[in-house]
């Protein structure tokens, strides 16, 4: 459930920094490695799952992002985490999206699984472009890896493609093992605070 006041993803990415983008992309690798914690892996994080909010309140409460000084605090809230899969597993229809690990296209899901969709999410947010957006068999492409760099797209560092590509790798073994160490890298490049 949702606060009315707060607008969806892809609103706020139409006017936000790119540091705060960043503080998004923090809150949601919290989330992520959370979930991991738990053993909950089978996710289905994408940008129209996720809802940002702004308050001017020095305490925003848990889920919040301070960034200190006169800037509003972000809050960021996922809806049904894992509730599609469990709708198309009781009428056994799946719909593949641009989002989707590899392996969730055979219908499995390991510990990076996550990682890989907080990767996919990072890359539309950052880049404002979908990922495998080239291609019109984008699960082939998922399952190739034939990802088009971000820094191609917007203005980036290539080591930010690098940490992309890293989280959003085919082999989940290859992946950043949480959320958090996936944002902490990738905060790296960008050199801002990831607290």
């Amino acid at each position: 459930v949702f606060d009315a006041a707060d607008t969806t993803l892809a609103e706020f990415r139409e006017n936000a920094s790119t540091q705060e983008q960043v503080r998004v992309l923090s809150a949601l690798g919290s989330a992520v490695t959370a979930a991991q914690r738990r053993g909950i892996y089978r996710t289905d994080l994408e940008p129209g799952r996720i809802r940002v909010g702004t308050t001017d309140s020095p305490d925003a409460g848990q889920g919040s992002l301070r960034s200190g000084g006169s800037d509003p605090e972000l809050s960021v809230s996922v809806s049904g985490l894992g509730l599609q899969r469990r709708v198309s597993e009781t009428v056994n229809q799946y719909d593949a999206s641009r989002y989707m690990a590899p392996e969730q296209l055979r219908q499995e899901a390991t510990t990076t699984t996550p990682v890989y969709r907080l990767g996919a999410v990072a890359y539309w947010l950052l880049t404002g472009t979908e990922p495998f957006h080239r291609r019109q068999d984008f699960t082939t492409a998922v399952r190739h890896a034939d990802l088009t760099p971000p820094h191609e797209l917007a203005q980036l560092p290539s080591s930010v493609s690098d940490c992309i590509g890293k989280a959003m790798h085919s082999e989940p073994g290859a992946r950043y093992h949480t959320g958090t160490a996936f944002v902490r890298a990738l905060v790296d490049q960008f050199g801002t605070s990831h607290d």
